[in-house]
């Protein structure tokens, strides 16, 4: 769940859908702030107008969501934003209306996380339902697991520097077996994502 006063920044507010979009889903309310106190919208509809407008020109992608809007006063609404976990993935919030690629974010605990370049892949193989089909379990899949048995959290230029591999080798390594779950992926802010063994 996130909270918003208003619709100040489409920008940052569309990132925010993009990572629930992403990951499991989730809600936005708008009306309320960071510390979880009601203030309440006098206009709904004007801010209503606002979210149709970021979600058309700063998401990539149509994205599903529904809005509820909630009394709490009697001059006063908050709007609850549901967004389901999308089925077309990865989803990419885009930072002006200028921008034409976008980001692609993820919910990470509280927080919505730029999405690595092996996110990305994981989040558009996972959509296409492939997990099973890409598994062959190699000399390099075994020197990677024997790897993850020494240190509870790998990142991939730590897994290239032991294993004496190209990142591009350990970043399709790492993508296969997060989606054939035998790995799992931590993304986490501004630092490299890290990569656990799954019991």
């Amino acid at each position: 769940m996130e909270f918003k006063h208003k619709i100040n920044f489409p920008e940052k507010i569309a990132r925010e859908i993009v990572a629930f979009a992403n990951s499991k889903g989730g809600k936005l309310l708008i009306g309320v702030d960071d510390n979880k106190q009601i203030f309440g919208l006098k206009n709904a509809e004007e801010e209503i107008f606002a979210l149709q407008q970021l979600v058309r020109n700063y998401i990539k992608y149509p994205l599903q969501y529904e809005l509820i809007r909630i009394q709490v006063h009697p001059k006063k609404e908050v709007i609850c934003v549901e967004i389901p976990e999308a089925k077309r993935k990865p989803n990419f919030a885009m930072e002006s209306v200028k921008d034409r690629f976008g980001t692609a974010y993820v919910r990470v605990a509280d927080k919505s996380v730029k999405a690595s370049d092996e996110m990305i892949r994981i989040l558009k193989l996972q959509a296409l339902n492939v997990e099973g089909r890409l598994l062959t379990y190699g000399d390099n899949e075994k020197k990677l697991m024997q790897l993850t048995a020494q240190y509870p959290e790998i990142t991939l230029n730590l897994a290239a520097d032991k294993l004496l591999m190209s990142t591009s080798t350990v970043s399709d390594l790492l993508v296969s077996l997060v989606i054939n779950n035998i790995l799992e992926i931590l993304p986490e802010e501004g630092k490299e994502d890290r990569y656990k063994a799954l019991n």
